[in-house]
């Protein structure tokens, strides 16, 4: 995914593969026009060595936001936000989910209007797992940053979703 709320100054966020062989969640800034080097985002949440952010939205240069999905130590998908304020990022968040009974989340999508004031959105399954399966309805959520501080996660479709699954894949 990549931000770039003026021209020469980007965010861009994704995954890498460290010497151990596990996935880390990145992002990368570039400041007039120069890249600096991906820090890794996910940090101690990262257990079971599997993230990746999937979005990143920025409102101006030096104040953006990323999420994406972690591996918890039992193997579960689980979903993060990250923050950066005036050119710095704060600790990964994991999404407080309505449930937090989550055996998959993610956070496809985000939208930062202004600074310190995004949403995020995506999928949580709540379900029996089978293998590297999960048996149960996805509910999409929204979850939203203000003022620099993330709130608990809402579920949207609950009375929508009978049967299925229910996904956020896009914000503006």
């Amino acid at each position: 995914s990549l931000s770039c709320p003026w021209p020469g100054s980007c965010v861009a966020g994704g995954t890498d593969l460290d010497r151990a062989g596990d996935q880390q969640a990145f992002v990368a800034g570039e400041k007039n026009g120069s890249w600096d080097p991906a820090i890794e985002v996910a940090g101690r949440l990262n257990a079971g060595g599997t993230a990746g952010v999937n979005s990143v939205s920025c409102a101006s240069p030096g104040n953006c936001a990323a999420g994406g999905t972690y591996a918890d130590l039992p193997g579960h998908a689980q979903a993060f936000v990250i923050s950066e304020a005036n050119g710095s990022w704060g600790p990964a968040t994991e999404v407080a989910a309505v449930q937090n009974t989550a055996d998959a989340a993610a956070v496809p999508s985000l939208s930062c209007p202004s600074p310190g004031n995004c949403t995020a959105a995506g999928e949580y399954v709540a379900g029996v797992r089978h293998g590297s399966a999960v048996d149960g309805a996805g509910q999409a959520f929204a979850v939203g940053e203000v003022n620099g501080s993330w709130g608990q996660a809402v579920e949207l479709t609950d009375d929508l979703n009978t049967g299925g699954r229910a996904e956020i894949t896009s914000l503006s």
